[in-house]
């Protein structure tokens, strides 16, 4: 359903039919000036000469219109003319014609009237009226329609052709301008896709066409290099924020610290808890500075082959302690040789904030499942807690920076753990999911994949202690 409701085929249908259109019409316009035109004219033209003929039986009687008949030129307009008298009896008075039907049926009659000249015939097609005379005698009058009959069966003649030459044409020509279309299309759909991977630097190529599609790049690229002006600006007033707050915010730890040290405050508690929350904002501040670098590619991630499922190991490894201090346990099950190309802190940091999430909201007694899986599209990486998952419409705002949902309102954090997890991702060129597994939530983080993927998948269970 998708290819009928596409661009290509509602274009290239349009072309068939307007192909079609035009080559019915121009066989109609054929038929209409080499055939039904001239058997009109002749139609028209013996009609004239029977009313004529047929006044001239009525007031002098056959023999004279015998006798007109053969005093009669055998051409008329340039024409052959025939005609044939037959008497009630059956007796033909007069003719020119070298047969006839022996009944009449109808007004008007073709048939083939050849003649031998010298030993050759003569090809004519006689269109002829078909009369009843007052006396119960029969008159047949009319023209050589030899050419009209010969275009007559030239089109029927040249009908398979113009339906298969035609069908070839049509479709030769439809499949020409879809991959045209499809070409320039695909080019600007390449381009923007870069573009939603967050390469805003990547422009629409521009041909020498200068047709719609070009106006449409140009403009697209206008739009671009708009974007990524408001970016760079906002960015920069971001991180340029952040600087400037971290330079207060160490001095305002400093002055804390001296006035702790020197006793100069009876409520040490105060500043204690005062200090720990510089602490915190000074941590949010290089979040949100990790975030930028990683979106705007300012890190220097260093890319190379890596197993995810050593990555997993490594971070389920690194936060045991902290998951059994919360009373439960990780459970990896890890596919076989799960190989990307990418950057290991950077992975392992993003494996490090989900198992941090998921030990946040699982429940105590519970456990962490931990998967990796090799797939025709990549390796899939599924982290699931047995929590409450997400509520309704919190799965499209969960990576935004600060967003809490409702489950994470009495929970400590800042909202933008899965934010850094999210741009980690998006420089991957990985997709990541969010699905409420009823219960807990699983996160699902589809990782681009080099090489040829592992047939298959072997679970591998093991508990980490």
């Amino acid at each position: 359903m998708q290819f009928f409701n596409s661009l290509v085929f509602r274009v290239t249908s349009l072309y068939i039919g307007i192909f079609w259109a035009s080559v019915l019409l121009l066989a109609g316009m054929f038929y209409w000036a080499t055939v039904h035109q001239p058997r009109d004219l002749l139609m028209d033209m013996a009609a004239e000469e029977f009313a004529s003929l047929n006044a001239i039986h009525a007031q002098q009687g056959s023999l004279a219109l015998a006798k007109s008949l053969e005093q009669q030129m055998s051409t008329a307009n340039g024409r052959e003319r025939f005609h044939a008298l037959i008497d009630p009896t059956g007796k033909t008075v007069s003719a020119n014609l070298p047969s006839w039907p022996s009944r009449r049926t109808g007004h008007w009659l073709e048939i083939e009237a050849d003649r031998f000249s010298n030993g050759t015939e003569i090809d004519h097609y006689a269109i002829l009226r078909d009369g009843i005379l007052t006396d119960g005698s029969r008159l047949l009058i009319g023209y050589d329609g030899e050419n009209i009959y010969a275009a007559q069966e030239l089109l029927r003649a040249a009908v398979g052709w113009l339906i298969g030459g035609g069908l070839m044409l049509s479709l030769t020509g439809a499949w020409l301008m879809a991959m045209a279309i499809r070409k320039r299309v695909d080019l600007i759909s390449r381009s923007t896709r870069k573009i939603m991977m967050g390469d805003l630097n990547v422009r629409v190529p521009l041909t020498t066409n200068n047709d719609e599609l070009d106006q449409l790049s140009y403009t697209i690229n206008a739009m671009l290099t708009r974007i990524e002006k408001l970016f760079a600006d906002i960015k920069h007033g971001s991180d340029h924020a952040a600087h400037e707050l971290r330079t207060p915010l160490t001095r305002l730890a400093g002055h804390l610290d001296r006035a702790r040290s020197a006793g100069l405050s009876e409520d040490g508690e105060a500043i204690d808890a005062a200090v720990l929350e510089v602490e915190r904002l000074g941590k949010i501040l290089d979040t949100i500075l990790r975030i930028s670098r990683i979106e705007s590619g300012r890190f220097e991630a260093s890319f190379r082959s890596l197993d995810l499922g050593e990555i997993l190991r490594e971070a389920a490894e690194f936060y045991a302690p902290e998951v059994e201090r919360k009373g439960m346990k990780i459970v990896m099950r890890a596919g076989d040789s799960a190989v990307i190309q990418g950057d290991p802190d950077l992975v392992f940091q993003a494996a490090c904030n989900l198992i941090d999430n998921a030990a946040k909201f699982g429940d105590v007694g519970g456990k962490i499942e931990l998967g990796v899986e090799n797939k025709p599209e990549g390796c899939l990486v599924t982290i699931r807690d047995f929590g409450p998952g997400l509520g309704p419409g919190e799965a499209s705002r969960v990576t935004q920076r600060f967003f809490r949902g409702n489950a994470a309102l009495d929970k400590p954090g800042s909202g933008l753990g899965l934010a850094v997890v999210a741009a980690i991702a998006a420089s991957h060129g990985a997709a990541i999911a969010f699905r409420n597994a009823e219960p807990g939530l699983a996160v699902e983080i589809l990782w681009p994949s080099r090489g040829t993927p592992a047939h298959g998948y072997w679970p591998v269970t093991a508990e980490l202690n």
